[in-house]
């Protein structure tokens, strides 16, 4: 997760690593059965000790008082390994609620370092909302009495009270409300069990009369305490969250490897499969912002509440998700008490519940998007000193080079007037050398990582979305040519490409051969110096106006299916060439279908060698994920922009109330907005990591596969809200919003998305078989 250093890393890859074997040894689903269920009391310390031996009660404080001096975002491991093993004793209620407010008191650390103290946090009351930082009354009372202070009132909901020797405890003073520290065994404490739903995190009710407390931090020193506290908590809960969540997955994968119906695997059913992988996707979203999160948290950002919001709210669904799915996959095994799974699906729903539940924390989010006010960084945060830098300077140098081509809702329906757009674009792009930044110097390109191209791409686009700035020959032809082009044809092509002088379209898919490539019928014979080619494309992007074409073809029918197939760089224009435009269903002609009649193509036109196609072709579709989704996130990262522009403007709408329509139906609009934002935002994070990912392989990660699955299913809701809430024309107010016809188009074009460059269902097949593990379906 860290983006710092690799030093951050290891620390955080030792800690996961200790504390998942600590765990896997001294506290296996089988102790904890037992455990969990003993009555929980000051002496059932579930191995605290051999924790403060192992100097996990010290890891963020400062190490003149005994600490290790690291930071929370090491520390958030643990708590994912937590949840992960569903430990039952008090480490959340010392370190996610505690910690922060008696960090002001060395003398205190020092104890909780060594053991001799625990804590937990002692905040909500009866009828209150139970928000650590919320605002409900507070009837619990401070009364001074001689150098120290007596308690009067009633806590609810206290984490681990039976289990700490001491209570940070929230109470109404004098002078406003205040942090007390009390002894939880003293006199005029009454401690009781409170009926809940996780017999491995329980909570109390705590009875106060009259007990003696320490007053340790003042009312304006309070609601700064309490803020950090929520936050930290709320981090804590979303890693649990992710721990339950990649647990579960993980042993749910194992029984569907391993249970047999109808002869086979049941995890080789797509019923099964499909909804696996989707528990993969949703646990790597929230993954994605529970890293953003905890990065806005320690660096200060404006927007770090949000943030963290999105990635409680994220990730704790997530789990959820995934226990009830793995119930279901299990089928009447996972529904016996003896059966580990029930008490994962009870940590979930406390972790959902605990400081703020998904939908309340989406409204949170929901506010703070809508609020134009606030500046919301996501991958920003993880740009380097020069990455940074870059990215000042590009939109510096869009604001004043590439004004005046429109808001981008202006070119619907026309090729034609994509292109003269495009080309006016590409002329001030091209010069300043960052649309190939990530070429060699030698090839004209700047010798940059990918990662400066995207960030290129990614301001650009939000300057005029529906000019993508980058194509077949950019993004596929060249990488290719580079890496199994001969001189001659890097000689020949690779300049025109980057000049963007020759159009490229893509000669893969055949009309029996879509997405199960390999079964492409398209022939290549040899015919002296050439080949000569016979078949069919379909579905070639740009076709209409392309200039050459990337095409696959079988040149040995004898071989098996992945075998035999063969890559050549073909002239468009080349006799016995055919293409017809194909007219989709918003009215754009995109698309077309290639014939090829006895076409010639130079031996020489060969890309990669005889019958070794095969391999330039998934690593063309593998890069094609990941490197077109620059543009192809920026774009909808524009439309929702949009989107909020226009919802902003909706009749009656303020940020403190309704809009235009009832109460409920504006609540369920924001609840889908913060939604598909927060979405939007986890695979903006996804495909940064692959992009940085890609600086170091040529093999894009497993999140690789899920990038293409997400943003299109996103752009498809977007489309959809956008359409029900503009399409009528009846809330065209304001610049880029007077144009509904626009909307209608867009909804239109989205239905695509989930279907090119791989559908949605064979992505999740892709990622049940190749990433999770299960059989292949039959």
């Amino acid at each position: 997760m860290s983006t710092d250093s690799g030093t951050d890393a290891e620390v955080q890859d030792l800690f996961r690593t200790t504390a998942r074997r600590f765990f896997e040894a001294k506290a296996p689903l089988d102790w904890l059965a037992v455990r969990a269920d003993e009555p929980q009391t000051r002496q059932a310390d579930f191995l605290w000790h051999e924790l403060v031996d192992l100097g996990w009660t010290g890891i963020t404080f400062p190490e003149e008082v005994g600490g290790a001096g690291l930071r929370f975002s090491d520390q958030v491991f643990l708590f994912e390994e937590l949840g992960r093993a569903l430990y039952p004793g008090p480490y959340f209620s010392n370190f996610a609620l505690a910690a922060a407010c008696i960090e002001t008191d060395s003398h205190l650390v020092e104890e909780l370092i060594s053991g001799e103290k625990t804590f937990t946090l002692a905040w909500a009351e009866p009828g209150g909302d139970r928000l650590i930082d919320g605002d409900a009354a507070i009837l619990c009372r401070a009364e001074p009495a001689d150098d120290d202070w007596q308690l009067f009132g009633t806590k609810v909901a206290v984490p681990d009270a039976a289990l700490v020797t001491s209570a940070v405890v929230l109470a109404e003073g004098p002078k406003g409300a205040g942090l007390y520290v009390i002894e939880l065994s003293g006199h005029g404490v009454t401690v009781s069990p409170q009926e809940g739903i996780d017999g491995t995190r329980r909570e109390y009710e705590v009875n106060l009369e009259g007990v003696r407390a320490t007053m340790l931090a003042t009312p304006a020193q309070t609601p700064v305490l309490l803020a950090e506290t929520s936050r930290r908590a709320r981090l804590a809960v979303t890693f649990e969250a992710l721990g339950v969540a990649e647990r579960v997955l993980a042993d749910i994968v194992k029984f569907a490897n391993s249970r047999e119906q109808f002869g086979k695997p049941i995890g080789a059913f797509q019923a099964v499969s499909g909804p696996l992988a989707d528990c993969f996707v949703a646990i790597q979203l929230a993954r994605a912002l529970a890293e953003w999160g905890v990065l806005a948290f320690e660096r200060g950002d404006p927007a770090a509440d949000i943030a963290i919001a999105a990635a409680k709210a994220s990730a704790c669904e997530a789990a959820s998700k995934t226990v009830e799915q793995a119930i279901q996959v299990s089928g009447a095994i996972g529904f016996t008490w003896e059966y580990h799974l029930h008490r994962f699906l009870r940590r979930s729903i406390w972790l959902e519940s605990f400081e703020g539940t998904s939908t309340n924390l989406r409204a949170k989010v929901a506010a703070g998007i809508l609020d134009s006010r606030i500046s919301i960084e996501t991958v920003e945060l993880l740009d380097n000193d020069d990455a940074a830098k870059f990215r000042a300077e590009v939109r510096e140098w869009i604001s004043q080079n590439l004004k005046g081509a429109g808001t981008g809702l202006d070119l619907i329906g026309s090729l034609e007037s994509y292109e003269q757009t495009k080309q006016l674009w590409r002329a001030a792009m091209r010069d300043t050398g960052n649309l190939v930044a990530h070429w060699p110097v030698e090839y004209g390109g700047k010798g940059l990582s990918d990662v400066y191209t995207a960030i290129f791409r990614e301001e650009a686009i939000k300057a005029h979305p529906r000019v993508s700035h980058g194509d077949c020959g950019v993004d596929l032809v060249a990488p290719l040519l580079m890496r199994y082009g001969t001189a001659a044809q890097r000689d020949r092509f690779l300049e025109p490409i980057r000049l963007e002088s020759e159009i490229w379209t893509q000669g893969f898919s055949e009309p029996n051969a879509g997405s199960d490539l390999a079964a492409l019928q398209t022939r290549a014979v040899k015919d002296g110096d050439n080949w000569i080619l016979n078949g069919n494309k379909i579905w070639a992007t740009y076709a209409p106006v392309a200039d050459w074409i990337f095409v696959l073809a079988r040149t040995d029918p004898e071989a098996k299916r992945h075998r035999g197939i063969s890559c050549f760089l073909v002239d468009a224009k080349s006799p016995g060439i055919e293409i017809r435009p194909i007219r989709d269903i918003s009215g754009d002609s995109e698309f077309g279908e290639i014939f090829f009649t006895d076409v010639q193509v130079p031996d020489t036109n060969m890309l990669g060698g005889v019958n070794e196609g095969w391999g330039v072709a998934v690593m063309t579709l593998a890069h094609e994920r990941v490197i077109e989704s620059y543009e192809d996130i920026g774009e909808l990262g524009f439309v929702f922009d949009r989107l909020l522009d226009g919802y902003r403007l909706v009749e009656g709408w303020d940020p403190d109330g309704g809009g235009s329509g009832s109460a409920a139906e504006n609540s369920l609009t924001r609840d889908r907005l913060a939604r598909l934002w927060s979405q939007l935002q986890a695979v903006r994070l996804v495909q940064y990591r692959c992009v940085l990912a890609l600086e170091h392989s040529d093999t894009p990660p497993s999140e690789s596969e899920i990038v293409k699955l997400v943003w299109s299913e996103i752009a498809q809701e977007v489309a959809k809200l956008a359409v029900e809430l503009f399409a009528s024309g009846t809330t065209n107010r304001g610049p880029g919003f007077d144009n509904s016809q626009y909307w209608r188009w867009n909804y239109l074009v989205a239905r695509s998305l989930t279907i090119y460059a791989g559908t949605s269902e064979i992505i999740k097949s892709v990622v049940a078989e190749r990433v999770l593990g299960l059989p292949r379906s039959r």
